[in-house]
């Protein structure tokens, strides 16, 4: 089963509280995030420093976005990449579903 994250019994999932200091748009992105991984049925408590990576860079792009001051480019773009690092963590891109749909290869347990 190298490789593949196990798929958790349902209604096992267990949603990490948000950390305290999120903004209004990582807040936001948080639920969301959150929401989805609900219904994936993939979230774990343990996943709370995934997901504030995530929101963090988030929340940094959107306000790059927003304010497009000096070097907001490069801000969006080191944001993005980190969004796209963990997309796979966190069981969000096509790829990282179908992996977890797949069935794990049986591994026999040592005597």
């Amino acid at each position: 089963m190298r490789g593949r994250r196990p798929i958790p019994e349902p209604g096992s999932t267990q949603a990490p509280d948000p950390p305290d200091g999120l903004t209004d748009v990582e807040r936001a992105e948080w639920a969301r995030v959150v929401s989805e991984l609900i219904q994936l049925g993939t979230v774990q408590r343990t996943d709370r420093a995934t997901l504030l990576l995530w929101v963090q860079a988030f929340g940094r792009r959107e306000e790059a976005l927003r304010v497009r001051s000096q070097g907001w480019l490069a801000v969006v773009r080191q944001a993005e990449s980190v969004l796209l690092r963990l997309l796979p963590e966190l069981g969000l891109s096509p790829s990282a579903r179908r992996r977890l749909e797949e069935p794990g290869e049986e591994v026999p347990l040592l005597d």
